[in-house]
């Protein structure tokens, strides 16, 4: 008998195993979730290296977890389940979270999204430093100085090729109140200490001192992860202090709205009572259309033999169009080549994840060619391949610019992605 209960127990536990396993081999991999606005992981490409060093089993991970079965349903689910679970402050504050015993900020130990500080209409994601993340995204840039200008620069201020590092804040460490900025919550200490750690042939832009100290503006959307085009704007100018250049005058650019934006931070907590403020009070995305002549193409591939044109900015999204930041680049692509009406022979590869598609058109003003790419979109499973340093020698390419927002320094995942494309 008991053997019998012990092989019942036993069926029970691996049948429902083996059936999840045959369904994941069986569902088609998704490039790209609506419901979160971001671009899901995809199969890592196995090598005995990439094991060893343990990269292949963070990514692995970060695959299945993207391309669970029935993915959205779970998460819907899960997020019906933890609606009525909220912390109330004064003033109209509230941290959301799916644990009720969390009380305080300083008690966050966790860093994968869950927490969700709430003010009024604005729904900030409350993000924990992870200094060790951060020690490695730090050490792949420095990576990036080699692979770019492998002999030490011995004085001289023109390396062959300049690397430029950008790191931009979420909104939390703007908008959130002092109180709940705790050392561990310290964003801009944290891209400090990234950035002391840099090779000295990499010149580093600093967008937080430029986003903060103009905070009063509507640099970043309350409903969305994303930062407004105004935020890349006001990132534009440092980098223009950093690289010694004269910003185009804003006031040149045509601009416009589209109004009634929602988004993924709102559709993330949208149960919870807080959030309504925000659904009441929908974002606006304002655009500013380059003055310089261009054309962009977008392949997928580094090859770039077949390609199609697309629009730096394109405010006439299909009138369905959920994700209205996808206004900049049409969205993320794996590489936009820009070809400018400057015609001074300067180039620049850009090195990024979404939040750059606001800030690309604001480097037409300055450069003949721009590559953009999605570091994201390469040299992973059943993705091209991409040997950067290659393709920025073949190219004859001036600057490297790694822009990514601070979601990509404390992810291991992300930057061994990234750290990808340096052979």
């Amino acid at each position: 008998m008991k053997k019998r209960w012990a092989m019942i127990i036993t069926l029970a536990f691996f049948i429902p195993l083996f059936a999840l396993g045959i369904l994941w081999l069986l569902t088609p991999t998704e490039d790209y979730s609506q419901s979160e606005n971001r671009a899901l992981a995809q199969r890592p490409r196995f090598s005995l290296r990439e094991l060893f060093s343990g990269r292949w089993t963070s990514d692995f991970d970060e695959y299945f977890s993207d391309q669970f079965p029935h993915r959205d349903g779970l998460m819907e689910l899960a997020e019906n389940t933890g609606r009525a679970v909220y912390i109330e402050r004064e003033g109209g504050t509230a941290i959301i979270h799916g644990d009720e015993n969390l009380d305080i900020i300083g008690t966050i130990t966790e860093n994968d999204g869950n927490f969700f500080l709430i003010i009024g209409d604005r729904i900030m994601h409350i993000q924990e430093t992870n200094h060790e993340n951060n020690a490695n995204y730090a050490r792949v840039m420095n990576r990036f100085a080699q692979a770019f200008n492998p002999n030490p620069l011995q004085g001289s201020t023109t390396p062959d090729h300049r690397v430029i590092s950008m790191i931009i804040p979420n909104s939390f460490p703007l908008y959130a109140p002092a109180e709940y900025k705790t050392d561990a919550h310290d964003t801009r200490n944290a891209i400090t200490a990234i950035y002391d750690a840099l090779d000295e042939r990499i010149i580093t832009v600093d967008a937080f001192s430029h986003l903060y100290d103009n905070r009063e503006e509507y640099l970043f959307f309350r409903t969305d992860h994303h930062w407004t085009a105004r935020g890349a704007w006001r990132a534009y100018i440092a980098f223009c202090e950093a690289m010694g250049l004269t910003p185009s005058d804003i006031i040149l650019w045509e601009h416009g709205y589209i109004e009634g934006f929602v988004g993924l931070r709102y559709r993330q907590v949208q149960g919870h009572p807080q959030a309504a403020a925000a659904a009441r009070n929908p974002d606006t995305v304002k655009f500013f259309l380059p003055p310089t002549g261009y054309t962009a193409t977008v392949f997928n591939d580094a090859v770039m033999t077949v390609g199609r044109e697309i629009a730096v900015v394109n405010p006439n999204l299909p009138p369905d169009t959920t994700n209205k930041y996808s206004i900049f680049t049409e969205g993320d692509h794996a590489l936009i080549h820009i070809r400018t009406a400057m015609r001074n022979g300067k180039s620049i590869a850009v090195i990024k994840e979404s939040f750059a598609n606001a800030f690309i058109p604001f480097l037409l003003a300055h450069y003949e060619d721009i590559y953009v790419i999605d570091f994201r979109r390469f040299n992973r499973e059943d993705q091209p391949a991409l040997d950067l340093a290659a393709f920025v020698r073949e190219r004859d390419i001036n600057d490297v610019l790694i822009i990514n927002n601070f979601s990509v320094p404390n992810s291991r995942s992300l930057t061994n992605a990234l750290e990808g494309l340096i052979k």
